[in-house]
């Protein structure tokens, strides 16, 4: 392109003015900046442009009158002239200009370009110019929608002189039909109609709107313009939301400036696609030049050029697809550091409980509750940085639990005590004084919420005091609403600053910044999490006397009594006793979760690997398996999957916990998907951990206890077979003593649930899982001298073909209750 194509650009930001110049440069224009009408006036009567650029919005004079007074020099009368505008700045005027096309801020520069182009080459070659003065000649063809005929008729009529293409129809239902089978540029519908309202059928044209990418414009009208009608239409889809008028001028001046946005748009529409088949028609002909220069090569070139090309094509591939992986990378990425930090954290939190919990004096006491509390707070800043990416996001979930909201309130203060004592200041406390029942809400966001205000009070408050108050303000028969206030002595907030002291990366002023530090996330977190939990936030500050904060938050009331328990209090847990593999790869963890589990009184055992697990499952029997969710080899998710699948392990049921150090939304529903029955996260609370297990002993332990209730054991039956049974004590030896009672422990733990999955493969119509188990449940009643149980597998096996399920069930039914008797003569045995 020649040099000599000059343009004028007339814009008042010098900003925008270079960047525009840089763009049209590169393309091959000489361009001339003005950065008001009146020099812009003089640049055009003593210089020659090829083309005008204006800005609709400058300080002495609107664009569009520029540009009428351009039009109104002879030599300028043809002159190609563009319009950049912002949607919001004015709605019809910029369109009423002479200006050939109108483009808006922020300008993208290659539909600029090519439309520069396009407009050169016609007003070269005579043609007529092609812009929004020539688009918006075409008839806009407009669906009008009201049940009342009166006004309906006076709405056709009135845009019927606008100059549009009108059809009509009166009710939704018949507004959809003539939507399926024509397309139209605009639908102006009344909201209130009998039967299917304006609302609904907006709704739909918005969702075909949206999957077709039209850029058809739908208004709302309605006589009632109330802000939840308004509210409602807007996110149905509508464009805008106008009241019926009389006089009609509202109404005409905003359609009109949607049809022609609706032009404007699908004209961009079209320049894109060209730009598009441009740039696809460019790589074609470099492609076809490179073939072209390969066929000129030598021939031991040739296959040196088609190698390169083909590798080109592989990193063109390679690229496109670590693009596509980018977002999931990201994820990723924060998941794999929330397990790496969080593990050692895991370590330091165990160890410090448990070393807590053995002979101390006063001052190692206080020095391990301080290690403890220094950990949980490297906790808190971990989950910090976590939740501003999940807040950012929206992917920000809560967690609803039974806590003790005074034992909470007291950990927060004594959290920044130390700080309060060391910079001398006062901390007042008052909170209600009956705070005896659990209440449900989310501790953890509600601690790191209050931890952040506190903190703020402590770190803007050179001296003074610092008053901490919890109190009612309302109660329902369901929830209390709270209110919490942390008012300090502080430097406090300029009255211009307060309105942004919620919002991300802000601080007061600059000097606070740099006096005080931080980055402005923690106020803008505790507003999305107050929020979330249904509540309000705000302050009040005058500046140099101080500032209070506070936040009101609804809670669910409970019926359940705080038990007083001190924190580091040795444990004393009590439930069901049981035999728990570990699958843990960190050795310090190991020694973590042994260490938690035998102080519950489980028998505790650890495995490296998922390899590690299955081979121990097949060596001994387990009641339960805490399964971290990434070992090496083979991690938690594959080995549980292969647990579950197993016709070969002895209990392939057995309940599976995990435990991870993902903090990231979708861990919990990936864990369980791939077949575990709960989870617990690190790091590791030792309170949650003895009631998961206990849960899930007990669940084993209680159907095993229902079944006994079902029925009673018969006098007639010899459940077991002596013989079998004593070659089984002869095994026991010293080297392993109570072999013989820990296979009837299992085996009583895990025949109740083989024989609930007996049922449900009835019930589901599988006979391979019904063939699977009785044949699995054979094995161990025979090994066991179970010999009436082991022929009655048999017998039930033969039923695979589930062909008559009443035979089935009438065969399981039996097996229940011969498994009774069993059961009753093994425990007779063992005593």
């Amino acid at each position: 392109m020649s040099t000599d194509r000059r343009i004028l650009v007339v814009e008042d930001s010098q900003t925008q003015a270079l960047a525009l110049a840089y763009d049209l440069e590169i393309a091959g224009f000489t361009v001339t900046i003005a950065p008001d009408a009146t020099q812009a006036l003089d640049a055009v009567r003593d210089n020659d442009f090829e083309a005008v650029i204006i800005d609709y919005l400058l300080p002495d004079l609107r664009g569009d009158e520029l540009c009428d007074r351009i039009r109104h020099i002879p030599k300028f009368s043809v002159c190609p002239i563009i319009m950049l505008t912002a949607e919001a700045e004015g709605t019809s005027t910029p369109f009423e200009g002479k200006a050939d096309f109108n483009l808006t801020k922020p300008v993208d520069s290659a539909i600029l370009i090519e439309k520069l182009n396009e407009l050169l080459s016609k007003s070269t070659d005579g043609s007529p110019r092609s812009g929004v003065r020539a688009t918006s000649l075409r008839r806009a063809k407009i669906l009008a929608v009201d049940d009342s005929p009166t006004y309906l008729a006076y709405l056709v009529d009135l845009l019927a002189d606008e100059g549009y293409d009108i059809t009509q129809a009166s009710s939704g239902e018949e507004a959809l039909e003539l939507f399926k089978n024509q397309v139209f540029d605009g639908v102006i519908l009344d909201v209130v109609m009998p039967g299917m309202g304006g609302t609904v059928v907006c709704k739909y044209m918005n969702e075909f709107r949206i999957q077709s990418r039209s850029h058809m414009v739908i208004l709302l009208l309605t006589s009632n313009e109330s802000k939840d009608e308004m509210a409602r239409g807007l996110a149905a889809g509508a464009d805008d939301f106008v009241g019926k008028s009389r006089d009609m001028v509202v109404l005409k001046a905003r359609i009109r400036t949607l049809i022609r946005r609706k032009f404007l748009q699908d004209e961009n529409a079209l320049i894109v696609e060209k730009l598009k088949t441009r740039e696809v028609e460019t790589l074609q002909a470099k492609a076809n030049q490179q073939v072209a220069e390969a066929r000129g090569a030598l021939v031991d070139n040739l296959e040196i050029a088609a190698s390169e090309l083909r590798l080109s094509n592989t990193e063109l591939f390679k690229s496109r697809n670590e693009a596509f992986r980018a977002s999931d990378a990201k994820s990723e990425f924060l998941a794999n550091m929330s397990h790496e930090i969080r593990t050692p954290i895991n370590g330091v939190i165990g160890m410090t409980t448990l070393l807590g919990d053995t002979k101390l004096d006063s001052q190692q006491s206080d020095y391990v509750e301080n290690i403890r509390r220094s950990a949980e707070a490297l906790l808190t800043v971990i989950n910090d940085i976590l939740d501003f990416s999940k807040v950012e996001a929206g992917k920000l979930e809560l967690e609803i639990l039974d806590f003790d909201l005074a034992q909470l309130i007291d950990d927060a203060e004594q959290t920044v005590a130390f700080s309060i004592k060391k910079k001398g200041l006062e901390l007042t406390l008052s909170k209600p004084a009956n705070l005896s029942k659990l209440f449900g809400g989310d501790p953890g966001r509600l601690r790191q919420i209050l931890l952040n205000l506190l903190s703020n009070a402590v770190k803007f408050t050179a001296n003074g005091k610092i008053h901490f108050r919890v109190s009612v303000d309302s109660e329902t028969e369901d929830t209390t609403l709270f209110r919490f206030e942390l008012e300090d002595s502080g430097i406090g907030i300029p009255e211009a600053s307060i309105g942004r002291m919620f919002t991300a990366f802000s601080q007061a002023d600059a000097s606070t910044t740099r006096r005080f530090g931080g980055t402005g996330l923690g106020l803008s977190i505790c507003k999305r999490l107050v929020e979330l939990m249904k509540g309000e936030i705000g302050v009040s500050s005058i500046e140099g006397q101080g500032s209070t904060f506070w936040f009101t938050l609804p809670l669910l009331r409970t019926d359940i009594e705080v038990s007083p328990r001190s924190r580091m209090a040795p444990m004393d847990f009590k439930g069901p006793v049981g035999r728990i593999l570990i699958a843990e790869d960190n050795f310090i963890n190991q020694k973590v979760a042994i260490g938690y589990l035998e102080k519950l009184g489980h028998k505790a055992f650890a495995a490296g690997s998922g390899i590690e697990v299955l081979d121990a499952l097949r060596d001994m029997p387990f009641d339960l398996i805490l399964m971290d969710c990434q070992m090496p080899e083979m991690d938690g998710y594959e080995a549980t999957s292969t647990i579950r699948q197993s016709q070969t392990l002895p209990n392939p049921g057995i309940p599976i916990i995990a435990m991870t150090a993902n903090a990231i939304k979708g861990d919990k529903e990936r864990c369980l998907l791939a077949g575990m029955d709960d989870y617990i996260s690190k790091p590791i609370d030792i309170d949650k951990l003895a009631t998961t297990i206990s849960k899930w002993l007990k669940t084993v332990a209680q159907s095993a206890g229902t079944m006994l209730a079902e029925t009673s054991p018969r006098a007639d039956c010899q459940s077991i077979d002596n013989s079998t049974f004593q070659g089984l004590v002869d095994l026991e030896s010293e080297s392993s003593p109570g072999l013989v009672k820990d296979l009837v422990t299992d085996f009583i733990a895990s025949a109740p649930i083989v024989m609930d999955r007996m049922e449900s493969s009835i019930k589901a119509g599988d006979p391979h899982e019904l063939r699977s188990l009785s044949r699995s449940f054979h094995r161990m009643c025979a090994n066991l001298g179970a010999s009436d149980l082991s022929e009655l597998c048999l017998g039930l096996e033969s039923q695979v073909s589930l062909e008559k399920p009443t035979v089935a069930k009438t065969l399981l039914k039996e097996l229940r209750s011969l498994y009774h008797q069993a059961q009753v003569r093994l425990e007779q045995l063992t005593r």
